[in-house]
């Protein structure tokens, strides 16, 4: 049997190999990045499934259909604009969970949005050449990452109402022009 100072000294042996801040470097967070911010993200992500079936119903037509989800988009977005930021911070440093992300929670709603453009092209309202899926993934990357920067690109300061109205304006247009032939915007 061994004595109590040799099994304190095996047991002190065996602790030393695990780790410490002295053995090893800490950060801030110490790892709850990778717990909570994949939740954020499903939970972010995952509410257009909550949304979307409303919004298709709602919106007769494929133009008011687009402008109904372009606005839930903006709506969402401004009500806290970091959800727009931890999404863009998520896309770029880690892309493959997003994308993953985006598959499990949108591509069905994808599809459906996609659809509905290939059939207002067959109508001639849609621009011919528009690649439907494509269009939508560029708009919402417009809408989200625009919404994200927008008080960095110093065109107005956080309490400027007007002037906020007016790049978000710009941002649905330039969404609306890129898709429809026609020139009303609302």
């Amino acid at each position: 049997a061994a004595s109590e100072l040799a099994v304190a000294r095996e047991l002190a042996r065996l602790a030393a190999r695990n780790a410490s801040v002295e053995t090893h470097d800490w950060f801030l967070g110490a790892g709850t990045y990778a717990h909570f911010v994949p939740s954020a993200i499903d939970a972010l992500v995952s509410r257009w499934n909550e949304r979307l079936p409303s919004l298709m119903l709602a919106a007769s037509t494929g133009e008011g259909r687009f402008e109904a989800i372009v606005w839930e988009v903006v709506t969402y977005f401004t009500e806290d604009i970091d959800r727009a930021r931890l999404l863009v911070r998520e896309m770029l440093d880690r892309p493959d969970f997003i994308r993953a992300a985006v598959r499990e929670h949108l591509g069905a709603w994808m599809k459906v949005v996609g659809a509905a453009l290939r059939k207002r092209q067959s109508e001639g309202t849609i621009r011919p050449d528009l690649d439907p899926e494509t269009a939508v993934m560029q708009a919402m990357h417009l809408l989200v990452g625009g919404l994200a920067s927008s008080d960095v690109l110093g065109l107005f300061s956080g309490d400027d109402d007007e002037a906020f109205e007016r790049y978000v304006g710009q941002l649905v247009r330039f969404t609306h022009s890129a898709i429809f032939l026609d020139a009303k915007v609302p």
